[in-house]
């Protein structure tokens, strides 16, 4: 049996894209940034973790997508800064596991 996690489309793309931002670093190293917003999309709709997501996970714009990549930007740091964690977040989404630290949410 086949098992794979629900996407979401946007603008005609499957997740967000790192090419949409218009600042340079967002542009060519925004990656984990963009990883980390989709990661949050999928926990608001898909693990019952609506403080995830600052906007409608079922109803957003491109824009409002670009202002959360905005808002994960300062949590983008390379991997190698972090010590390896078990905690299976914290490992494969830095950025997120910080911001959610920040905001007190709980994932």
């Amino acid at each position: 049996m086949k098992r794979e996690l629900e996407h979401f489309t946007l603008d005609g793309s499957l997740g967000g894209q790192q090419e949409w931002f218009t600042e340079y670093w967002m542009k060519i190293g925004g990656c984990g940034a963009v990883t980390a917003c989709d990661v949050c999309v999928y926990l608001a709709r898909n693990r019952d973790l609506p403080g995830t997501c600052p906007f409608d996970p079922w109803n957003f714009t491109k824009e409002d997508y670009l202002a959360f990549g905005e808002r994960m930007r300062p949590y983008k740091k390379s991997p190698k800064m972090y010590q390896m964690e078990t905690d299976t977040m914290k490992m494969l989404c830095p950025e997120a596991s910080h911001m959610f630290l920040d905001t007190g949410q709980m994932y």
